[in-house]
């Protein structure tokens, strides 16, 4: 416990005393508090550890979301074949017809080949599409935990 001393002279007074016994100087009555400390001034602004984990999910939810944006297409896409029937390849006493049915059929391949082709590039088009499309998402979902991760931390602070 503190001891109270005269201001004047220094010497020791006794509590509830009106005037120094030393030296007789009035003794102004010394209020002391002991304030307790506000809930405020003892409240350290915390963050609790389980709002932190949603918030960095959704950052690991975001960035996994980029990497399927981003994430190129490796489909090989087919390259069409060009067939030729030649006339001179089946000589000169060959039939005449069985070198148009032939040729016939060489333009339907090469065609189908053709198309072949466009659909290949498509699909590896459409792929391209699918991952950034899922990418978008993802990300989508990961700002959305953020957000409410930081709203839920915001109101713990409150």
């Amino acid at each position: 416990m503190n001891e109270l001393k005269c201001k004047e002279c220094g010497a020791a007074l006794v509590q509830g005393a009106t005037e120094c016994p030393s030296c007789g100087c009035p003794i102004e009555e010394v209020k002391i508090e002991c304030a307790a400390p506000t809930k405020t001034q003892t409240a350290k602004k915390k963050v609790n550890v389980i709002s932190i984990l949603p918030l960095l999910l959704g950052i690991v939810i975001i960035v996994m979301g980029i990497t399927v944006m981003n994430k190129g297409v490796s489909i090989d896409t087919y390259s069409a074949k060009h067939y030729d029937a030649d006339y001179a390849a089946f000589g000169g006493d060959f039939c005449t017809e069985i070198y148009g049915v032939t040729d016939m059929i060489v333009d339907e391949l090469n065609d189908i080949n053709s198309g072949v082709e466009v659909l290949s590039e498509s699909m590896a088009t459409m792929a391209s599409v699918i991952y950034y499309s899922t990418g978008m998402i993802i990300i989508a979902l990961g700002l959305g935990v953020v957000a409410v991760s930081c709203n839920h931390i915001k109101k713990e602070n409150a």
